[in-house]
């Protein structure tokens, strides 16, 4: 699921950034569209939780988590050394990508213990 989600929201990176040239708004744009898409399928399918508003409230911080030093990432690649703007865009897809998983299966999926 998460190759897909990958692959949708960083060709939605790529085209807004070609379109309008700003990497942070094309990052917003694209990753916004990710997260809707990735707590469909990685609740139910990638972790086999059901969608609560506990889990969801979870899911966000952890993307919010993620998506930050995604940002960080492509603001220094792009505007502090100067790399082309597509490039800069998805460099800080590595990052997120294993912080955003593993918040996820450290604490967005967790299941509380039960007495």
């Amino acid at each position: 699921m998460g190759l897909l989600v990958t692959l949708v929201g960083a060709a939605i990176v790529v085209v807004v950034t070609a379109t309008i040239g700003n990497p942070i708004v094309a990052n917003a744009v694209g990753y916004a569209f990710g997260l809707l898409l990735s707590y469909a399928l990685n609740s139910r399918y990638t972790f086999g939780q059901s969608q609560t508003p506990r889990n969801a409230l979870r899911f966000i911080t952890c993307f919010a988590i993620a998506f930050a030093a995604n940002l960080i990432v492509v603001y220094l690649v792009v505007y502090q050394f100067s790399i082309q703007k597509i490039i800069g865009s998805l460099a800080g897809l590595p990052i997120y990508t294993i912080t955003f998983y593993f918040l996820c299966e450290k604490w967005a999926f967790v299941e509380r213990a039960r007495d």
